[in-house]
């Protein structure tokens, strides 16, 4: 009986304990790794059309993008037993960070071109369609 009342009770103080540190649940692990890989390949694409990178990307759009690449960045290797760090995707993702004001929008616009660019993705040249 012990067994079977200890392991739902384990499970739901882990949910707990990560809602109070503020990472990732499960459902944002999948937008990160569903919808996160896909804006990526619409900013490279923008970049091959010489249109503005973050053209067409909607601000919850950038803030997916900018959580993946910051969750990436953070994350380079994940070997057995690594706690990876997924607080300031979290923050990204839940609002925390850049919530939705007009400034907000343009401060978000302007990490996430910094944080592609630390990726390799050069989007200087090609801001506002220049060459």
């Amino acid at each position: 009986m012990l067994t079977t009342i200890s392991t739902p009770i384990s499970k739901l103080a882990q949910v707990i304990i990560k809602k109070i540190d503020g990472g990732l649940d499960p459902q944002d692990v999948t937008i990160l790794k569903h919808d996160g890989p896909g804006y990526l390949r619409k900013v490279q694409t923008n970049i091959k059309l010489k249109k503005e990178p973050l053209a067409d990307i909607d601000d919850t759009a950038k803030k997916v993008l900018l959580a993946y690449v910051i969750f990436l960045r953070q994350n380079i290797t994940m070997e057995q037993g690594d706690k990876p760090n997924e607080e300031d995707a979290a923050k990204i993702i839940h609002g925390e960070i850049y919530s939705g004001s007009k400034k907000e929008s343009k401060e978000l616009e302007e990490e996430l071109l910094k944080q592609l660019e630390k990726i390799g993705i050069d989007v200087k040249k090609n801001e506002k369609g220049d060459k």
